[in-house]
């Protein structure tokens, strides 16, 4: 005791009770009261492996819900777990390797593409930054849809610009995204919201879609003038976007 009271827990950053279980989820009064003390316990980025005597109920960290269980039976009691170091290889394969201890034998999981599909768990707990970042990584078929929900998510605490840049690669229409912007932000984020789709117009597009669309920033750009006062930070959008357009049509919108 004497000796604990000496121990420097500074480094101790961040305390998180961890909810328990075995087999079946426990109910929120009695989640976090150890029933049976486990033999063994294991992290990974987003799941912990609790290993008991005869089984390993394998718990993920965002619900906090069981999503795996397994008895043993041929390697006698469980005495460890332990998870093998990443390899180059491991990393590469996206792989990790978890081993069981018991007194008659060992067992090995291949535990592999963890995150794949944590996504969706992710989007359950409204975790819309990190579902998108796993979807990007994997290049989902899922990450315009993710991606529009995190652009909401953005737009709904007023981050306008930022979700003006990531409304541009979802399936979202052009229509539905600058009437959102008109109506429910007063125009603040729209500009970006253009510009972006603006760059990522096909080169082979006809050149009315294009003047069309310039002469709505152009519109922008001037009612901007007036309301900051002709401020410094405001940038003309035809010099900003010049450099898309051969000489001979860039001069032609100018004198439009």
């Amino acid at each position: 005791p004497e000796a604990y009271q000496k121990f420097d827990t500074s480094f101790l950053k961040k305390k998180t009770e961890l909810k328990y279980a075995k087999e079946n989820d426990l109910d929120d009064q009695i989640a976090y009261m150890v029933q049976e003390v486990p033999v063994d316990l294991v992290n990974t980025e987003f799941h912990y492996f609790i290993l008991h005597k005869s089984s390993l109920t394998i718990m993920s960290k965002i619900t906090e819900k069981i999503v795996g269980y397994y008895e043993f039976s041929r390697i006698g009691e469980c005495i460890g777990l332990c998870l093998e170091p990443a390899t180059e290889d491991a990393v590469e394969k996206n792989k990790e390797t978890l081993y069981v201890f018991g007194k008659l034998g060992l067992t090995m999981i291949e535990i592999q593409n963890e995150e794949k599909e944590i996504w969706k768990l992710l989007l359950e707990s409204k975790k819309y930054r990190e579902a998108y970042n796993i979807c990007k990584k994997y290049n989902s078929p899922s990450l315009s849809y993710v991606g529009s929900l995190l652009a909401d998510d953005l737009f709904k605490y007023k981050k306008f610009n930022e979700a003006a840049q990531l409304y541009v690669d979802t399936d979202r229409t052009f229509e539905e995204v600058t009437t959102k912007f008109i109506y429910e932000s007063n125009g603040e984020g729209l500009q970006t919201y253009l510009e972006a789709y603006f760059i990522r117009l096909p080169k082979e597009q006809k050149k009315l879609q294009k003047t069309l669309l310039l002469s709505w920033l152009t519109e922008l750009h001037l009612n901007r003038v007036n309301t900051l006062d002709q401020s410094k930070d405001v940038q003309d959008p035809l010099v900003n976007h010049k450099q898309l357009y051969d000489a001979a049509f860039t001069l032609s919108l100018i004198h439009i």
